[in-house]
Parts: structure tokens; C-alpha cells; sequence
């Protein structure tokens, strides 16, 4: 079913609340259709609608069995629960068939404008695929739930050996989503010493001298992004504060509202380390809440001729030559080579090759170890002319 990005779909039977999001919705370019719960699947059959906003207790057809028929007439549907009384069991249930986000009653104007730019920032993303490189299928996949991603403020692990882009992804949702003005932070845990870590990540208070303290990188984030990489080596007692802060919302000691978006990666399987006893069951559940798996390079080779042809245009940028492409024989060796070290990899070599090359990426640019497994394209078969 073809989507109409700028369709929205209201259902709710509250006069008041139906008029303020309709007139909202309208002012933000969408064009709104208002049904009450008797008409909504017959209004969800008869056309698609990028953005479903829908009152959790409707009559008749309850909010969590419309969210289901809503995914059902289209996956990539974005649906919005309205939530009377905070968190409750069919809330609960309905992000558990994938609605998108919910909206508090009162609805506040400037919840409802953060929501509705996230789902355009989501739909920009899963449009804009130069964004991240993705010529194979499970590349595509990838590019797709980040763009689920985009839509809400949980947050996300990202899970994949290290230089497959966890960062890139966690940048690209940061930067599609609806806080794309405030910053992204990164904190490498596996860097930061033991006995630092905790301000580092929450800040200190004023000290005798008479400093004011300083915010740690949870507060300096404000509503933007933190990428907490190597989340794995956190000691047991920060996780243990951690966990403390994401449920209270509040980053002591200086008493913060803790407002930014948490990105997660670690070297090692959380899963395993939890049942190692080394890992807080608590904490991983909190922080893998939306979960992103991003394949190894060795596993999509389809991928790798359009990101050689992207670091090349920007290595040869950068250093102001005029490096037009890479021949059929180089681009083999680089298709067949197992890339251990994956997309990072790859940019190293493109852009050593850069530094080497004259005008054209030659076999011989290339280090031994990639140009000694390449398979030669046979006389007469067809080949890819060299990447301009």
C-alpha cells in the first residue's frame, strides 16, 4: 500500500481534544481526516495515512486493537497512542504491537510538536538513504528501523562488531529525529578510569573551594543525544546509579532532569554478561529497549562498491586531487576481501589508496593482504566500469 507522508488519521471521541489536534495537525501542513471509533477501520481501509493518532480508550474498538489493525493495513504505519492516566497496561500493550510513541493527557503543545517533527524526521530518514549507504537488503532493513527510531525518545542499542557504523547509525537518528538541534555526545566508558567515571557521566557537586560543580555529560547533553560506546565496561555501581536516574528522571548530584536520549553500544554480548552475573539485568532491559543489529561488511559485499565510491569522492576531496575511480581489478580485490575490521576498513584503505593513486585506484594501491585475494574478472564477462 503507498503511503501519503503528510496524511494523518485521527481517532478519538473527546470534541475538545479532537478540534486542538486536528487544527494543529492542519496548521503543520497535514491533511487531516477526524473519525470517531465506529468509522475508524473503515477510514484506516480506504486509504493510507503516514501518521495515526488514536485515543487509548475508545469505545467500541479500543486504542490497542486499532493499533493493531493500523500495522496490519501497513507496517510502516506511524501511530501515536493518546494515554489517559500515564502508563497503563493497554499503553503498555500498545507500543508492544509497534505504536510509535504516546501522548499525556493534557496534551501539551510542545510534546505534540516534538512528536510530530520526530515522525517527519523519521520519514526523512527512511528516504534519505545517502545518509547512510545501504545497497543491500539487510543494509536496507537497518535503515529502516533506525527510521522507526527517529519517531520516539527511547533508547537504542546498537549491536555489531566494532566498525560497522553503530556510531553513524546513532548520529543519523540523532540528526533526523525530532531534537536534531541539541547536541550529540560520545563517552567511550572503556577509556574513562574507573574512579572518574561516575562524574563524567553525572556530573560533581560544588566543591569546599566554592566551584559550582560541573555537569556531567548526561546534563551537558540537554535534550540532544548521548552515545554511551562500551557500555560493558561500566562498573557495577555506576549501573547501579544509572538505573536510578533513567526511572527518577533526575541526574544527581547537582539534580538535573535528565532529558537527553541514550544510544548504547558494547564490545562484548550483554546477554551473556548478564548471566555471568556481571551485568544488571535491570539496566539491560532499560537500555535495549530498541534494538538495532547492524551486519558485518564480509555480509553484504553489495555494499561495499557504493561505500569505496563514497570515501574515494571524499578522501580526493579533502585532499584536493583529482582521484576519478578505482578500476575493475582493485574494486574486485575489495569486493572479496573478508573486511575484519569492516566499514572502518574500508575507509582506511580508500583513503591510503587516495594518498597512492594518481588518478585511477589500481590492484597495487591497495595493502597485500586485499589485493593478494583478488579474483580476477575473466576476458569477455561482464565487469563494473571504474567508479567515477
Amino acid at each position: 500500500m503507498s503511503r501519503r507522508v503528510e496524511s494523518a488519521l485521527l481517532v478519538s471521541n473527546e470534541p475538545s481534544e479532537t478540534r486542538a489536534l486536528r487544527n494543529f495537525l492542519a496548521s503543520r501542513g497535514f491533511a487531516v481526516h477526524v473519525t470517531t471509533s465506529p468509522g475508524a477501520i473503515q477510514s484506516l481501509a480506504s486509504r493510507a495515512y503516514g501518521l495515526v493518532i488514536v485515543d487509548i480508550g475508545l469505545p467500541g474498538i479500543d486504542g490497542v486493537a486499532l493499533t493493531r489493525r493500523a500495522l496490519e493495513f501497513d507496517q510502516q504505519t506511524h501511530v501515536l497512542v493518546i494515554a489517559h492516566g500515564g502508563v497503563t497496561s493497554k499503553l503498555v500493550e500498545a507500543l508492544g504491537l509497534g505504536a510509535a510513541d504516546y501522548l499525556t493527557t493534557p496534551i501539551l503543545p510542545e510534546e505534540l510538536e516534538r512528536k510530530v517533527e520526530a515522525y517527519r524526521g523519521a520519514e526523512n530518514l527512511a528516504t534519505d538513504e545517502a545518509a547512510l549507504i545501504a545497497a543491500s537488503d539487510s543494509m536496507r532493513t537497518v535503515v529502516s528501523r533506525a527510521a522507526r527510531a527517529c519517531g520516539v525518545d527511547l533508547p537504542v542499542f546498537l549491536d555489531g562488531e566494532l566498525g560497522t557504523g553503530r556510531k553513524t547509525i546513532a548520529r543519523a537518528i540523532h540528526r533526523f529525529g525530532g531534537n536534531r538541534t541539541e547536541p550529540f555526545l560520545v563517552l567511550n566508558l572503556k577509556t574513562i578510569p574507573t574512579h572518574l567515571l561516575t562524574a563524567e557521566l553525572f556530573g560533581s557537586p560544588p566543591s569546599p573551594e566554592g566551584d559550582g560543580g560541573h555537569h556531567g555529560i548526561l546534563g551537558a547533553a540537554g535534550r540532544g543525544g548521548v552515545f554511551l560506546d562500551n557500555v560493558d565496561a561500566m562498573p557495577s555501581s555506576v549501573q547501579t546509579k544509572l538505573i536510578g536516574t533513567l526511572d527518577t528522571r533526575r541526574i544527581h548530584p547537582l539534580g538535573q532532569r535528565l532529558d537527553a536520549r541514550l544510544y548504547c553500544s558494547a564490545e562484548r554480548d550483554l546477554e551473556t554478561l548478564v548471566s555471568q552475573g556481571v551485568f544488571q539485568s535491570g539496566l539491560h532491559y532499560r537500555l535495549n529497549l530498541l534494538r538495532i543489529s547492524l551486519p558485518p561488511l564480509r555480509d553484504r559485499p553489495e555494499d561495499v562498491a557504493a561505500l569505496a565510491s563514497h570515501f574515494l569522492r571524499r578522501f580526493s576531496e579533502e585532499s584536493a586531487k583529482t582521484v576519478v575511480g578505482i578500476s575493475p581489478e582493485a574494486m574486485a580485490a575489495l569486493s572479496h576481501y573478508s573486511w575484519p575490521g569492516n566499514v572502518r576498513e574500508l575507509a582506511n584503505v580508500v583513503e591510503r589508496a587516495c594518498v597512492l593513486a594518481a588518478d585511477v585506484v589500481q590492484l597495487s594501491h591497495l595493502p597485500p593482504q586485499i589485493s593478494s585475494v583478488t579474483i580476477r574478472p575473466k576476458p569477455g564477462a561482464p565487469f563494473p566500469e571504474p567508479l567515477v
